[in-house]
Formats: structure tokens, sequence, C-alpha cells
């Protein structure tokens, strides 16, 4: 039996990794103009930016192509700081976006992470384990989507375990 879901792969554009303690980050993203999600395991979007805080001092952010310029001026700003540290990890990550009204089935198959709206909501972030791999996970497309980063060098077999997944069949995950 297959499952009624809707996988797209997909590049992203923009992926910055932030850590610094909250108070540096809060004043940096203010400068900046990021938004800063304050709740971890969550996630915020204004403007070109999606911010996820995946941990007490870490945040992602997945941007638009259109602030690359912004964004150099920004990393350049923050590379003499020793409170702070901004990356770009775009080329490290691909990305798959789900959905559709049997999405919750698949990703069950994959994580085992409560995804329900009420245990994982509409402002859901964060890093877990996937078909035995670790990726960023975010609510999107709500109310029936996720989008799943993964290392760039998994991004085939993510594919893989998604399309055994969708299809209703079982596949042995290497726990490695």
């Amino acid at each position: 039996m297959a499952y009624d879901v809707q996988i797209d792969r997909n590049q992203p554009p923009l992926v910055l990794d932030l850590r610094a303690l909250p108070e540096t980050a809060t004043d940096f993203c203010h400068q900046m103009g990021l938004p800063l999600p304050q709740a971890t395991n969550s996630q915020l979007a204004e403007g070109p930016w999606v911010a996820m805080r995946v941990g007490p001092d870490h945040w992602m952010f997945l941007g638009e192509n259109r602030v690359e310029q912004s964004l150099n001026e920004m990393i350049e700003g923050a590379v003499a700081r020793s409170d702070l540290s901004i990356i770009e990890v775009s080329d490290a990550y691909e990305g798959f976006d789900l959905s559709g009204p049997e999405v919750l089935e698949v990703m069950a198959q994959g994580t085992p992470l409560d995804l329900r709206p009420a245990a994982f909501p509409e402002e859901g972030a964060s890093f877990t384990s996937f078909f035995g791999r670790r990726v960023v996970l975010l609510r999107h497309r709500e109310p029936t989507g996720f989008k799943v980063l993964v290392e760039r060098s998994y991004g085939d077999y993510l594919k893989a375990c998604l399309e055994t997944a969708r299809a209703g069949q079982s596949k042995a995950v290497d726990s490695a």
C-alpha cells in the first residue's frame, strides 16, 4: 500500500549555522535584522529567513538567495568575534520537502519523534535521527508538511529510504 505523500528533493538556497550565548546571539541578530526564536526546538519565519533554535546556544537560518550580498558582510563582520561563530553551511546540506495527507505515516518510519501537531507544533524544529542519519527537521507547508535537511553525502540514501517508506515497504536501517 503506497502512502499519499509528495517528496521533493532540493538544494537549500542558503543555510547559516550560528553558535553563541543567547545574549550574544540576540544582540548580533538584532543588529543584522535576523529573526531569533527564543524557545529551543522552535522556528520563526520572518522576511527572507526561517530561523531555528536547535540547541541552547545553537541556531540555524534558512535564507533565500537574494540575501547573499548582505550575507558576506554579515559573516565578515562576525569573523573577528571570539564570542560568536556564524558559518555558511549551504553546500553541506541537501533538503527534502514532504507533504500530503499521509506524511505522518511516512515520517514515523524514519524518526522516533512524535510528530503529531500537539507534540511537534507548527513552529517545531529539531535535530533528530531519521532513517539512522542525523538531520534537521522542521514543520513546513503547514499543516501537513516537513522539511528535512541532511548532509549532502546521505542525500541518495535518504531519498531511497523515503521512497521505500512511501511505498509502504519496510527497510532495514543501518544504525552506524
